[in-house]
This record gives C-alpha cells, sequence and structure tokens, in this order.
C-alpha cells in the first residue's frame, strides 16, 4: 500500500515539506532542483515497464572511491538502490520493484573537496528523476540533484571485496575564511621565519662546535626551516600531495624529535655539571631522531601512502591549497602519539632540570656549590630560552586541533601568527649572543684575531 502520509510526515520532520491547512507542499528553501532532472507532472506513476534512472558516478570505471582519490578496485560496479516514485508533493515510501529499473551513469564528481558516504542502514532515496532524498541529516537535509553527490564503490583498506554501491554526499565549503591580504602577511611571515632558521642552522654548522646542544639546535633549526618551506609549497602546488603531505608528516615529527632531544641534552648536562664531559653524543641523536620520524613514517605507507597529519597543517582556511585532508582518521591517532611521547619526555626532562638546579645550589660539599655558582648562570639562560622552545611546540600542537576552532575565532587566529613568527622569536634566543661575540671580535686589531677566534670557540661552547 502506498502509505503517502507517512511519507509526508518523513518530509515534514526533515525539512523538505512543509505543511499547510489544505495539506503539504514543498519547501523550495530546502530544495535543490536542477531542470535537467525535473520530474514532470505533478503525478503518481504505477511502474510497470522497464524504465532508466541516470546517476552521476564519482570515480571512472573501473576505479572506487579511496582515502583521498579515486583508485583501483577489482569489484564490479552494481548500483542497488531502492527507487521511489514522486510528484511534486511526495514521494511514494514503498520502492518500485527492481526489475522494472535500469541504472545508468555517467562520469562526474561534483564534490570539490570532501565526501560523505551514505550507509546502506541509512536507506538512501534514488528518486524517479535521479534525485537523492535525504532526511535526518541537518543542513544535508532535502532533495538533492546531480551537483551535490554521486555514486561508487567504496575501497575500504580493511576489506577490499566490498561491492556495496554508496551515495556519497558533498561536504559544503566552509563559509568564511580569511582576506588575502591575512594570506600575504602569513605566507611573509613563514618564509622569513623558514630563512632565519636556515640561515641559524648555517651559522653554527660553519662553526667548529663540539657542544652537542648546539649541534641539536642546528638539526632543529634545519628541520623547522623544511617544515615551513613545505608549509608554504602546499599551499601553491596543484598536485603531489600525498607526496608533500608525506614529506610535511616527516619534518614536523623531526622538529619534535630534535626538540625532545634538546631537553634531554640539557637535562644530561645539569646531571653531570661536574664532570668534564668530552663525548659526543650527536651521533645517537641524530639516530634517534631519524628513527623516531620513520617509524610513525612507516605507519602512513601501510596505510595506502595517506599521510596521517591533520589537515590544519595545511592551513585550508586560505582557499589557497588543493590539500585539504585525505580522510585517515583512522590513523590519525599515530601522529598524535607521535606528538604527545615528544612532549611528555620534554617535560619530564623540563621538570627534572628544574629540581636539579634547585638541588645543585645545596650541593653536600662546597667544591660543588662553588662549580655550581660558576656554571648556574649560564644553564639558568639555556634552561629559559628551552622553555620558550617548549611554548612554540606546543602551539604546533595546538595548530594541530585548530580546525575545531572557528576560522575567525582569536584563539585560531592566534595559533596561526605566533606559528608563523616562531622564527623571529626563537632564533635570536640562541645566535644574539653569539653573532654578538663575532662582531666583536672582528672590531679588534687583526694581530689579535687568532687568540680571540681561540677564545670565542670557548665561548661558543658555553653559551
Amino acid at each position: 500500500m502506498k502509505s503517502l502520509v507517512f511519507c509526508a510526515a518523513i518530509l515534514t520532520y526533515s525539512g523538505v515539506l512543509t505543511q499547510t491547512e489544505f495539506g503539504y507542499h514543498r519547501d523550495t528553501k530546502s530544495v535543490t532542483s536542477d531542470e535537467q532532472f525535473r520530474s514532470g507532472p505533478a503525478k503518481i506513476w504505477n511502474i510497470s515497464v522497464p524504465t532508466d534512472v541516470l546517476l552521476p558516478k564519482c570515480c571512472p570505471y573501473g576505479k572506487a572511491v579511496g582515502l583521498g582519490n579515486c583508485t583501483d578496485i577489482s569489484v564490479n560496479f552494481q548500483p542497488s538502490f531502492h527507487v521511489h516514485e514522486h510528484n511534486e508533493t511526495a514521494f511514494d515510501d514503498v520502492p518500485i520493484k527492481s526489475e522494472y529499473i535500469t541504472f545508468k551513469t555517467y562520469i562526474q564528481d561534483p564534490c570539490e573537496r570532501k565526501k560523505f558516504p551514505l550507509s546502506p542502514d541509512e536507506d538512501p532515496k534514488i528518486l524517479l528523476n535521479g534525485s537523492l532524498l535525504v532526511a535526518g541529516l541537518g543542513e544535508y537535509d532535502g532533495i538533492l540533484s546531480h551537483n551535490q553527490f554521486c555514486i561508487d564503490n567504496l575501497k575500504d583498506t580493511t576489506n577490499t571485496t566490498d561491492s556495496t554501491v554508496y551515495a556519497f554526499l558533498c561536504i559544503r565549503e566552509h563559509i568564511g575564511g580569511y582576506p588575502q591580504w591575512v594570506f600575504s602577511i602569513y605566507i611573509s611571515l613563514t618564509t622569513v621565519s623558514a630563512m632565519l632558521f636556515g640561515a641559524a642552522a648555517l651559522f653554527f654548522y660553519r662553526q667548529d662546535l663540539q657542544c652537542s646542544q648546539k649541534k641539536s639546535f642546528v638539526a632543529y633549526s634545519f628541520s623547522m626551516s623544511g617544515t615551513y618551506i613545505l608549509i608554504i609549497l602546499i599551499q601553491f602546488v596543484s598536485g603531489g600531495c600525498k607526496v608533500y603531505g608525506l614529506i610535511l608528516q616527516f619534518f614536523i615529527l623531526l622538529s619534535f624529535a630534535w626538540f625532545a632531544i634538546l631537553w634531554f641534552d640539557l637535562a644530561w648536562m645539569i646531571h653531570f655539571y661536574q664532570i668534564k664531559d668530552n663525548k659526543d653524543r650527536s651521533y645517537f641523536y641524530i639516530a634517534s631522531a631519524v628513527i623516531y620520524s620513520t617509524i610513525f613514517l612507516i605507519v602512513s605507507f601501510s596505510n595506502d601512502f595517506t599521510p596521517d597529519i591533520p589537515s590544519s597543517f595545511f592551513k585550508p582556511q586560505f582557499k589557497k591549497t588543493v590539500c585539504s585532508g585525505f580522510d585517515a582518521e583512522q590513523h590519525n591517532v599515530s601522529f598524535y602519539t607521535a606528538l604527545l611521547l615528544a612532549v611528555l619526555s620534554s617535560l619530564i626532562s623540563l621538570v627534572y632540570c628544574l629540581i636539579k638546579m634547585n638541588q645543585n645550589r645545596y650541593h653536600n660539599t662546597s667544591q660543588g656549590v662553588i662549580l655550581w655558582q660558576k656554571t648556574s648562570k649560564r644553564f639558568r639562560y639555556i634552561y629559559g630560552r628551552s622553555v620558550i622552545v617548549f611554548v612554540m611546540m606546543i602551539i604546533w600542537c595546538l595548530d594541530s586541533i585548530s580546525d575545531r576552532f572557528d576560522d575567525n575565532s582569536g584563539i585560531s587566529i592566534i595559533i596561526l601568527f605566533i606559528q608563523a613568527t616562531q622564527g623571529f622569536i626563537v632564533v635570536p634566543l640562541f645566535t644574539v649572543k653569539s653573532i654578538r661575540s663575532v662582531i666583536e671580535i672582528n672590531k679588534k686589531p687583526r694581530i689579535e684575531n687568532l687568540q680571540d677566534l681561540i677564545e670565542i670557540s670557548k665561548n661558543y661552547e658555553r653559551a
């Protein structure tokens, strides 16, 4: 039996139909129609002859919707949907018999960004004119035309033999974003930060450094410079998003690894401040940082080479990048785990350094107290600037979840610009003292330069 009353009740709930004193009519504010797919006269058909229903297919034939783009698939594409008769005021909740329906498809992906698959359990209702009726999805409720949805298989890494054909809703573009001048300022600040970190890495690399703290900062500066450069490139590329995303993920994790190493090395120096330690730990640090970053990158390789990095690092709020995310939420936990481990390790080192510096003030021997008085100023300075780096890296952690906030919210803007100006804040803390020493030594007569350069080389290790 054709229960039109039941159907009208559903449509009223979903916002597609509104009730009047005479019955039901279509609310044009909630309905999106396409002239090419209009249903025609206001009547209910009794379909008893073969009828074609035209639908858009998301991907080319032989491919299916995967994680981020179309991927090859071995299963056959065989649409199977309930098709309903309808007119201008209602639709029949009893579907047409499947033997009378033949699905015709053409290739069209109307979705500019993400797609949302409707589960078969949600019983997506295809209307006879090829439209899709959606109810119970809030802002997406209504009759959707071919420029708002498409159908295709879904390639799941856990089940590659699923032959179900899904209806995919196009996720609407987020309204808002920043104006062009904000983007220009952000890119300018980010570019300068990349240059500052690169210059700092080059400056210290050219010195004959023996201090592992300075060597660690060189590596940290290099990885941060690479991170900023990749963020800039991603705003302008037209393809290769997976490759850029994987490289960016590696550099971000590498930066966090060196950030944790900076704190660990400081804790090591404070703990053994009475021992003259000339052992070079840089090779151990390099191996640890690279292995740490590579392990989590391998997880992404296993996920169809899809980056696990949150889309917020691509800065989609500027509406410039085509790399807006890869729908890999099931593996984002590996990226967040990597950040958490680095931050937790740094926090432990931070607290330990603070406790140890306080204990060293009351050493059990007078020689230890005197030695600490000579070196405490240096360690307090290193500790202070390392705290600044810690705060900066927390900003990067907040950026990884910034897509939860509104683009125009105060916290989003603060995160965005503190992140962009990190080079202006961190680099001077590590370089100004050494650069000032070089400038002073160059002002002296050349006859004094050799001895002074030997002395300044020692000062580098103390700074």
